[in-house]
């Protein structure tokens, strides 16, 4: 009994009250100031005693404010001149008071009326300094505790900084809530409870972690579980009782209360993962037996669950509008992607924004028509960046080693040896057939990957990589299937899109007959490419081609026979030429390629394909139909700057002068092929 009086609160603050009035009324008594400062020193030695022996050996939780501030203000209120500057101390304890989470009221109540009546018998009233500040604190009193009955200051602060703060990169808020707490009624159940015959009660709700840990719902303070506390979480069973073992460390069952009960709480019997351990201490003044003791509580662990239950099913309600409202953002703009590169990194960033705990993506693109890589993206989270070894610069080679090596798990999904879906946890625990290879097997440390085949309509599009660090990261991201889905199935739609305005932009600027640029495109990057020139200083040159004799090949064989070497000529150009060459047919028999080649280079070329299409011969029907062709070559930087239509005239000079010169040669521009101008009479 004097155990659990001694580990009351009330006690305590009795105790606080009862020094602070012996040291201020015994002190006010004497004038020496080395006595007052012995007594003082003697009075709380044996207050810091006291409250150490109920800490440390009958467990007894000590409110903050009875540690620091009240004993500093005590003994600092009977030296005059300290006490005005010592006062404001209480004012600046009464937000941390009213913010104490369990038994908040009672705490502040008690240090509000210690604080006063100790102000009032160490205070000198004639004094308008300490009147004023007297009075001030008994206002502050009722309107921060008024205040923080509904709402704590700390909350009440975070809410209005709220608007300022900046909008994170990653949105993982609703825009608005269904309601302001939807465990606002759990809170209240928890701080305020009652019970039916008006029994007085105390509730604490604990919710089992991993292993052995728990937490307190309300404090968040974690701690392991122990004795009955243990059982009920593994029993699943209600224990009444009146000795604790070994949670009493944790959660003491403090008097006046001297009964509990552990109540086992499953919420919804569907999920049975989700429980809590409800906690119910009473004043019992008899020992009825355990059954009515259990059947007596009941209505309060209904009334908790059904606190549970509103809040769990409005936080289901918020976080599934909340992944809606991500959803749609992020589909909204992988839709209006029509880059193949940007596309890709929207889908990695829309798969990050909204699934949490993602730590990796790797997406590949495959091309319907070769069925090579034609695109990939590849992210990782910030916090996984420092521990990726290489660049972004050395992933292409990779990324399409990835897709096209037979044995990977990309290239089986692309080919269909394995299912539309290929998930796998403990990745980083496989010691043989590892997920990754090549430099990609630094991501096989991940714990679990998810790969999903992408597809429009029966079409293979790629492949989608998610990669997390941990379980529950993993059955997270299982729980964001369903919108995974929805953005794969979009991100197909947006790639086929893609792939027709792709196919439209190609019909508009692409010659049909030699499947070379058209004279359109060709203008355009004729300026593109000289301006460049001019500001890079990089070489550029230009190689005319003309047939040979092609009105002979039409007269002779007919047109159709003609469009047969138009298109011989134009896969002689464009096998023989690079990536980035613009190759062009200019008009009717003449062709044209633009490329960053120094003259010299280009002249080589040119020559390559003069005995190339030299040595073709062309079948149509029954005839085989051998041509020939004439080329001028120029250069854009080589002497001095020109413009683009003098670096057109210099070429075109250069293959006129071949075709005048026995047709089938290679001329070289200089100033020296010029015909001279005819003088006017």
């Amino acid at each position: 009994m004097i155990s659990n009086l001694i580990r009351s609160e009330f006690f305590l603050h009795i105790l606080t009250l009862v020094f602070c009035l012996i040291s201020s009324l015994s002190l006010s008594s004497i004038k020496d100031t080395t006595v007052q400062i012995a007594v003082s020193i003697v009075l709380w030695v044996l207050f810091y005693a006291t409250l150490l022996y109920a800490k440390k050996n009958e467990k007894a939780k000590i409110p903050i404010f009875t540690v620091f501030i009240l004993p500093v203000f005590a003994i600092s209120a009977s030296f005059g001149e300290i006490r005005t500057a010592i006062l404001p101390l209480v004012f600046l304890a009464l937000p941390l008071v009213a913010q104490t989470n369990e038994n908040r009221h009672g705490r502040y109540i008690a240090y509000s009326v210690i604080a006063f009546i100790v102000m009032v018998t160490s205070g000198e009233f004639s004094d308008p300094a300490h009147f004023i500040t007297s009075a001030l604190f008994v206002l502050s009193s009722l309107g921060v505790g008024f205040f923080s009955k509904s709402k704590s200051i700390k909350e009440w602060i975070e809410r209005q900084d709220e608007p300022k703060k900046a909008a994170s990169p990653v949105q993982r808020s609703i825009s608005s809530p269904i309601v302001d707490d939807p465990f606002g009624q759990l809170k209240k159940s928890l701080e305020n409870p009652s019970s039916p015959d008006n029994t007085k009660i105390r509730l604490k709700l604990i919710e089992p972690l991993d292993g052995n840990m728990v937490r307190d719902y309300m404090t968040g303070k974690e701690f392991e579980s122990k004795g009955l506390l243990y059982s009920c979480i593994h029993d699943c069973r209600p224990y009444p009782t009146r000795t604790l073992l070994g949670e009493s460390d944790d959660i003491p069952l403090i008097a006046p209360f001297n009964q509990r009960v552990y109540f086992p709480i499953m919420p919804f019997d569907y999920d049975l993962d989700k429980k809590y351990v409800l906690v119910l201490d009473s004043v019992m003044k008899n020992q009825p037996p355990n059954d009515e003791i259990i059947k007596k509580f009941e209505p309060v662990k209904s009334n908790i669950i059904s606190s549970i239950r509103y809040g769990l099913t409005f936080n289901r309600i918020a976080e599934e509008r909340r992944k809606s409202e991500i959803l749609s953002r992020q589909i909204s703009k992988i839709i209006d992607s029509f880059d193949h590169d940007e596309l890709l990194k929207t889908v990695s960033v829309a798969i990050f924004n909204l699934v949490p705990g993602v730590k990796g993506m790797f997406f590949c693109e495959r091309s319907e028509n070769s069925g090579n890589p034609v695109g990939y993206a590849f992210t990782l989270a910030e916090s996984e960046q420092k521990k990726w070894p290489y660049g972004q610069e050395d992933l292409r080679e990779t990324a399409v080693g990835e897709e096209l090596e037979s044995g990977s798990i990309h290239a089986m999904i692309l080919d269909e040896k394995l299912d539309e879906v290929f998930e796998a946890e403990d990745v980083n625990k496989r010691r043989s057939k590892p997920i990754f290879s090549n430099k990609f097997s630094e991501l096989n440390r991940f714990s679990g990957i998810s790969c999903r085949r992408i597809s429009y309509n029966s079409k293979i599009k790629g492949v989608v990589s998610i990669l997390t660090e941990k379980p529950e990261d993993f059955a997270t991201m299982k729980s964001y299937t369903d919108s995974i889905k929805t953005i794969c199935k979009v991100t197909a739609s947006a790639l086929n899109n893609i792939e027709m305005y792709k196919a439209v932009e190609n019909l508009s600027m692409t010659d049909a007959l030699s499947t070379l640029y058209n004279r359109r495109f060709y203008d355009e990057s004729l300026k593109n490419k000289t301006n460049e020139a001019s500001r890079s200083g990089q070489p550029l040159s230009m190689i005319m081609v003309d047939i040979d004799h092609f009105k002979d090949v039409n007269d002779t064989y007919g047109h159709q026979a003609g469009d047969q070497i138009i298109k011989m000529i134009g896969n002689c150009l464009k096998s023989n030429s690079r990536k980035y060459d613009i190759c062009a047919r200019y008009g009717g028999e003449e062709f044209v390629i633009l490329t960053n080649m120094t003259l010299s280079v280009a002249e080589k070329l040119a020559e390559k394909i003069r005995k190339i299409v030299y040595d073709s011969i062309t079948h149509f029907g029954d005839t085989s139909i051998h041509v020939s062709a004439s080329f001028g070559v120029a250069s854009f930087n080589e002497a001095e700057p020109i413009t683009a239509a003098e670096f057109q005239r210099q070429a075109d000079t250069a293959l006129y002068y071949s075709k005048k010169h026995g047709r089938n040669r290679v001329t070289v521009y200089s100033p020296d092929i010029e015909e001279p101008e005819e003088d006017e009479e």
